[in-house]
């Protein structure tokens, strides 16, 4: 998620825990003053509340850099045209790069596959306003089968099936996570968990719960990471909870 994304939706949660006394208008200059200008293109005060009331202020907003929304309509900015987001961040993020019902979605399988989603997460092809991976040939050429051997397509999702699929990820060799279980990979053996990175660097050298755990003082102690100072400890392979 990018940073404009998570700004707004830390400040609606911000809204909603506020509650409405505090957040009370009694000028279009409290709302220009405000972070609901900025955020929300709500710059103008009407009835003690702040609302959009001009394309410019909703163009000026987050909400239409980020997700396209940047038409003024009854108090709130929208998205009434393609071309507002295409420009959007959600667009090459997520494929949402046609308006309809006044937000983005994923119309065009186009789209899906330009977007970052497809890539990274084997999502390429528009249902129901949202990019989802359909086929076991979308899910092999994404990021998330290489990584964590999630090579096949299942209700929208891309998950893991198949042990071989695991094995060939780079997550096996590095956390022992080598056999598919409930559509992830998991450790589900000791062996795997000692061929494992994991097990070399960190004394996690045991199957447990799906993921290696360090279960002896011996495997701790014949490990790199005994007697190193603790910010020295982690570098190098990025350790895991089960998925």
């Amino acid at each position: 998620m990018k940073s404009a994304r998570l700004l707004v939706a830390l400040l609606s949660v911000f809204v909603a825990l506020a509650g409405s006394d505090c957040l009370a208008a009694t000028s279009d200059e409290d709302c220009r003053n405000s972070w609901v200008c900025g955020g929300d293109g709500k710059c103008n005060e009407k009835n003690g509340k702040c609302i959009a009331t001009s394309d410019a202020d909703c163009r000026a907003s987050v909400r239409c850099k980020v997700f396209g929304l940047c038409a003024a309509n009854d108090g709130e900015c929208i998205a009434t045209s393609d071309s507002d987001c295409r420009k959007s961040e959600e667009c090459p993020e997520l494929g949402r790069c046609n308006a309809r019902g006044g937000e983005c979605i994923a119309a065009s399988d186009v789209g899906c596959r330009k977007s970052e989603e497809c890539g990274a997460v084997g999502r390429c092809t528009a249902k129901g306003g949202e990019c989802i991976a359909t086929s076991d040939a979308d899910c092999r050429n994404s990021a998330w089968c290489r990584e964590l051997g999630l090579c096949a397509a299942n209700d929208g999702e891309c998950i893991a099936t198949r042990d071989d699929d695991c094995r060939k990820s780079k997550q096996c060799g590095e956390l022992g996570l080598c056999s598919a279980r409930k559509g992830n990979c998991k450790a589900a053996g000791d062996a795997d968990c000692r061929a494992s990175v994991a097990c070399k660097v960190f004394g996690q050298c045991a199957a447990g719960h799906g993921k290696c755990i360090a279960a002896s003082d011996t495997d701790c102690r014949k490990s790199e990471g005994c007697g190193q100072p603790e910010e020295g400890k982690r570098e190098g392979v990025q350790v895991q909870g089960g998925q």
